[in-house]
């Protein structure tokens, strides 16, 4: 990927955030877990190697239907939903009796995660 340095940034902490969610359903027992885990190692190597070669590794012969597109897909929404959980559970455990001082930060956070989710699959 030859992205800006912020891009590489908002990139990072949204997969860290979507990897602290993960533990977190991995330390409840809950199943999710395992697919979650398969949709962050494809995120992972989307920010690392960048979406083109990720989507070359996810062809399957014999299918028409273009999959490699739509795992890319659904990889980034989970990986938003998955960081915007993980972010909500860090706000929601701050010692502080009034959260509604919050709400402007969380609409901030879901859009700047939700454009470095969408940016992961993108492949031009």
């Amino acid at each position: 990927m030859n992205d800006s340095f912020f891009t590489r940034i908002t990139a990072w902490i949204t997969y860290s955030l979507a990897l602290y969610s993960w533990s977190i359903s991995f330390n409840n027992g809950l199943l999710i877990w395992i697919p979650y885990g398969a949709i962050l190692l494809i995120s992972f190597l989307c920010i690392i190697h960048g979406a083109r070669k990720v989507a070359l590794l996810l062809v399957f012969p014999g299918i028409r239907f273009p999959l490699n597109k739509l795992i890319l897909a659904s990889s980034s929404f989970f990986l938003f939903i998955g960081s915007m959980n993980g972010l909500l559970d860090i706000l929601f455990k701050l010692p502080v009796q009034d959260r509604s001082f919050l709400l402007l930060p969380i609409i901030t956070s879901a859009c700047i995660l939700g454009g470095a989710s969408i940016n992961l699959a993108q492949m031009d």
